[in-house]
């Protein structure tokens, strides 16, 4: 059983809310682009999963450089808060 998990629709609105755009796709992966913190981070979003658990999604939080608790908050109360 996968300790954290969340949907591939609900990580693509967390992106948008922190301003990151979609640029392209490579194969299976929707490339997103943005700033945190005046830093430039590019995210490879997996689409032929609809949900995303432990490793794959910790991956993809460090690519986009926003803070690991945005994602844990998102998950138990659907909100999404800036840091």
């Amino acid at each position: 059983m996968p300790r954290f998990l969340i949907y591939q629709k609900d990580f693509i609105k967390i992106l948008k809310e922190y301003n990151f755009r979609y640029t392209h796709t490579k194969g299976s992966h929707n490339f997103w682009e943005g700033s945190i913190n005046g830093k430039y981070y590019v995210v490879q979003v997996d689409v032929k999963y609809d949900f995303y658990s432990d490793t794959l999604l910790m991956i993809m939080i460090v690519q986009s450089g926003i803070p690991k608790e945005v994602f844990k908050v998102f998950r138990k109360t659907g909100r999404i808060i800036k840091l």
